[in-house]
């Protein structure tokens, strides 16, 4: 008789703590597509970096190859230009995140006010500096720094971990580097 109630104690001790142990075990695979995500954007913000600073033997980089580099090295990722302040805001969060979750805005931008904010092969987008955007300014010959941020709203998909994160969490990753010509 002792052993079928203990059997029957251990069934119902499973059955209260399976759903806790189920939704733990979704949390830690969403706090790694997490880290997956942070992975992915650090290297597109390097590869964009990389594109904005190299030139070819007959033309230079342009904001469009650089935003296509860091689009197409973050794998399975949303990330877009910003319309109209790709070089980012002169007042406020100069690289404001997304309101929508699991996309990312590109910026390229300057390290120090005044000094380049754009490749060598000229901006290509047009800023509307009525809305508080940097004004372009195109590197020319010789070396000046230039940076590549993307800014994004990362949403956890479980029930479970949203309710600890309910805006999301805003990953910001940049990578700077010098021009080479």
């Amino acid at each position: 008789m002792g052993r079928p109630k203990k059997r029957a104690q251990a069934m119902i001790e499973l059955a209260m703590l399976a759903p806790m142990i189920f939704m733990l075990l979704i949390f830690v695979f969403d706090l790694a597509r997490a880290a997956a995500t942070w992975a992915a954007i650090s290297e597109a913000v390097r590869e964009g970096s990389r594109t904005s600073v190299t030139i070819g033997q007959t033309t230079a980089a342009t904001d469009y190859a650089i935003i296509g580099n860091t689009q197409a090295f973050g794998v399975n990722l949303t990330l877009n230009p910003v319309s109209g302040c790709v070089h980012g805001h002169t007042s406020g969060m100069v690289t404001p995140p997304p309101t929508t979750g699991n996309t990312g805005y590109i910026y390229i931008l300057s390290t120090v006010a005044g000094q380049p904010n754009a490749p060598s092969g000229g901006a290509g987008f047009v800023e509307t500096a009525g809305a508080g955007c940097n004004a372009i300014n195109a590197a020319g010959l010789g070396r000046y720094p230039i940076k590549v941020v993307v800014a994004y709203n990362y949403q956890p998909f479980t029930p479970f971990a949203s309710q600890f994160m309910p805006g999301g969490i805003t990953m910001i990753a940049s990578s700077t580097m010098s021009t080479e010509f």
